[in-house]
């Protein structure tokens, strides 16, 4: 299980870098439409094609954790991108993170610990 956690948590973190990096890049685009003046831009931005890299690297873990673990065990797991999705949000976009907002990571993180309990029979 514990290999497990640490492969979710690598995959997670991957995911949210991905979109930390369409984010970012996101900024440096200017557009009003979706238009090949647009796909252009895109391709121009170096931190569009980091957050593909980081998001193809995200797809081979998971591959990886489809063909070795049970999905019931291993989906839920993906809420670990919840975490680090807010430490990103607070340190890289300076957002406000409420005590409402924690408690709601907190009570996912709950969830996800008791299913894991339940499918190891505690």
């Amino acid at each position: 299980m514990l290999k497990l956690v640490l492969l979710m948590t690598v995959q997670s973190t991957l995911l949210v870098v991905s979109q930390i990096f369409l984010k970012l890049g996101i900024t440096r685009v200017s557009f009003t439409k979706i238009s090949p003046a647009f796909i252009l831009g895109v391709l121009k931005v170096h931190l569009f094609w980091f957050a593909g890299l980081s998001l193809f690297a995200s797809a081979l873990i998971w591959i990886y954790v489809l063909k070795h673990y049970p999905f019931n065990h291993a989906y839920p797991l993906v809420s670990i991108s919840y975490i680090v999705s807010l430490f990103a949000a607070y340190y890289i976009f300076n957002e406000k993170i409420t005590v409402l907002t924690v408690a709601g990571v907190f009570f996912i993180l709950t969830g996800v610990v008791l299913i894991s309990l339940n499918r190891q029979g505690v």
